[in-house]
C-alpha cells in the first residue's frame, strides 16, 4: 500500500508539472489602415481615368434606382480572404455597401459608426452613405466591375459611376473598393466628385462587436478626372497573436 501510494503521489506530482507548462494562445485577424492622399490608384494596376466608358467593365447595377437595393449576388473572379476566411460570393448596395454575407437581408440606410448592429457580417464600407434623398438615381448612375492585371496579382474593381447618394443630395459620386489577389488587401479609392456633401462611413466590419474603421464623416474629394489625384484607403490584413502563459502548482 505505502508503494502505491508512493507511486500515485509521484504521478499527481508529474501531471502537476506538466499543467503548469501548458501556454495558451489567442489569435484573430484584424486590420490596419493607411490614408494616402493623391497617391493614384493602388498598386498602379488600374491605369484607367477615373469616369472610362463601359468598356471592359460589367454593369452590376444600372440606373435610375428609387430604393435602395443589394446587387446580385456575384461571385469574386480569385481566391479572397476577409478577416482571415475565404469568401467567394459578394453583393453591393446603392449607397456604398459590399457584403460577403450573402444571405443577410440587412440593409440600413443612414451610415453609422463601426461597429454596427444594422449591417451584416463581413461587410466592407466605402463610403458607406445615405440612399439618395432625391430619389431616383439618375440615369448612368451604375455599380460596375472589373478586374485588372494578371494573376496572381489581380485586382477585382467594384465601382460606383457618376452616383447620386446623401442628403443634401451629392450628385457625382465616383469611388471603387478594390479587392486584391495574394495580398488580401481592401482597398476604398476616392476618385472624385463635384460636390462634397457626403458624411460617409468608411472601414471593415467582421460583425456587430468587431470593426476597424478609418472614420464616420467622411466626404468624397473634389478631384478631377486624372488618377494622380486619387486619395485611398488601404487596408492590410494584420494577425494578432497573443500568449497567455501561467505557471500553477497541483501540489
Amino acid at each position: 500500500k505505502l508503494i502505491k501510494l508512493l507511486l500515485m503521489k509521484k504521478i499527481t506530482i508529474l501531471l502537476g508539472v506538466l499543467a503548469s507548462s501548458i501556454s495558451f494562445s489567442f489569435s484573430q485577424w484584424t486590420y490596419d489602415f493607411t490614408y494616402n492622399a493623391d497617391a493614384g490608384n493602388p498598386g498602379g494596376v488600374n491605369t484607367e481615368g477615373d469616369a472610362p466608358g463601359l468598356g471592359t467593365w460589367t454593369n452590376l447595377v444600372l440606373g435610375p434606382q428609387s430604393v435602395n437595393v443589394w446587387s446580385p449576388v456575384t461571385p469574386l473572379p480569385f481566391s479572397f480572404n476577409f478577416f482571415g476566411t475565404p469568401v467567394t460570393d459578394f453583393k453591393a448596395s446603392q449607397n456604398g455597401l459590399v457584403t460577403f454575407d450573402v444571405a443577410s437581408a440587412l440593409l440600413p440606410n443612414a451610415n453609422e459608426s463601426l461597429p454596427s448592429v444594422n449591417l451584416p457580417d463581413n461587410t466592407i464600407c466605402g463610403f458607406w452613405d445615405e440612399f439618395t434623398s432625391a430619389p431616383p438615381t439618375g440615369s448612368g448612375d451604375d455599380i460596375r466591375t472589373n478586374v485588372f492585371g494578371t494573376a496572381p496579382n489581380r485586382q477585382f474593381w467594384i465601382t460606383w459611376y457618376s452616383f447620386e447618394m446623401g442628403n443634401p443630395v451629392n450628385s457625382f459620386s465616383y469611388f471603387s473598393v478594390v479587392l486584391e489577389e495574394g495580398t488580401n488587401n481592401v482597398y476604398i479609392v476616392d476618385k472624385y466628385s463635384t460636390t462634397s456633401t457626403l458624411t460617409s462611413t468608411v472601414g471593415v466590419q467582421l460583425n456587430a462587436t468587431t470593426a476597424v474603421e478609418a472614420g464616420s464623416s467622411l466626404a468624397l474629394s473634389s478631384n478631377g478626372t486624372l488618377i494622380t489625384d486619387n486619395d485611398f484607403y488601404a487596408f492590410t490584413p494584420l494577425l494578432l497573436v497573443a500568449d497567455d502563459a501561467g505557471v500553477s502548482s497541483m501540489v
